[in-house]
């Protein structure tokens, strides 16, 4: 086994623990699509397929940029509560 296959199972292992411990409180839709994004993320890093690469391009184009569009819309509504 070599350091790359190391690291993509300790970090395999890692989104493992996470879902298990999120499922106690519940699988929601907005946190699988969550999930998505990490994958994506952490896929990108061993990305060496331009096919590849633009069927992550078009994932973070179609999806991934309306969750983080949520986020800021978020973070902006407590930013503002709180001044």
């Amino acid at each position: 086994m070599n350091c790359l296959s190391v690291a993509e199972a300790a970090n395999h292992f890692k989104c493992i623990d996470t879902i298990i411990n999120t499922a106690k409180h519940g699988l929601t839709e907005s946190y699988i699509k969550n999930l998505h994004v990490l994958d994506d993320r952490n896929r990108t890093a061993h990305v060496y397929e331009e096919e590849d690469a633009d069927e992550i391009y078009g994932r973070i184009i179609s999806a991934h940029i309306g969750l983080f569009d949520g986020l800021l819309n978020v973070l902006k509504k407590k930013l503002t509560s709180s001044q």
